[in-house]
């Protein structure tokens, strides 16, 4: 008896959980697409300048999943107009979104030189927020490709690179 009732709970609570994912993978769909369009809107009025590139690193964001293509034509306009206007910060997070895009395809080496040079940009500044973004997609990159203590190691990296500052 004790153990129908075991099972009764782990079922209800994998319901449970189901239910709790399929909420929040299906709700933020159609908020998802009217943000995008907003964003497509926005883009039409913007200046070449910070304004443009983070709506441009935002919108490429958002297409990671469905169009890693468009993530990628899109982060690499942030990043060309980033390195005319002099906006390092855009560089480094377009580089981010562009790693983003290369492991979405598959082009692992790509994915993680992007991540690095990402990465290597937030240190420069002294990006707190950034390094950690950085150091976090690096490991788990590691993690998906099956080296665990590479991004093990990454993780700590992080952490000494941030008590550092």
């Amino acid at each position: 008896m004790h153990y129908l009732l075991n099972q009764q709970s782990v079922y209800k609570k994998l319901l449970l959980l189901f239910f709790a994912m399929f909420i929040l993978l299906i709700a933020p769909k159609g908020q998802m697409v009217e943000e995008r369009d907003s964003l497509i809107k926005k883009l039409k009025t913007l200046p070449n300048d910070s304004s443009r590139v983070i709506a441009l690193n935002e919108l490429a964001f958002s297409y990671q999943l469905k169009r890693p293509d468009s993530t990628y034509l899109l982060s690499q306009q942030a990043y060309e107009l980033s390195r005319n206007i002099h906006y390092t910060l855009g560089e480094a997070r377009s580089l981010n979104v562009m790693g983003i895009s290369f492991t979405q395809i598959g082009d692992y080496a790509k994915g993680l030189k992007m991540f690095t040079q990402s990465l290597n940009a937030f240190i420069k500044m002294k990006n707190i927020r950034g390094i950690a973004v950085g150091m976090g997609n690096i490991a788990d990159f590691y993690m998906q490709q099956g080296e665990w203590q590479n991004g093990l190691d990454k993780m700590k990296e992080g952490s000494a690179i941030l008590e550092t500052m």
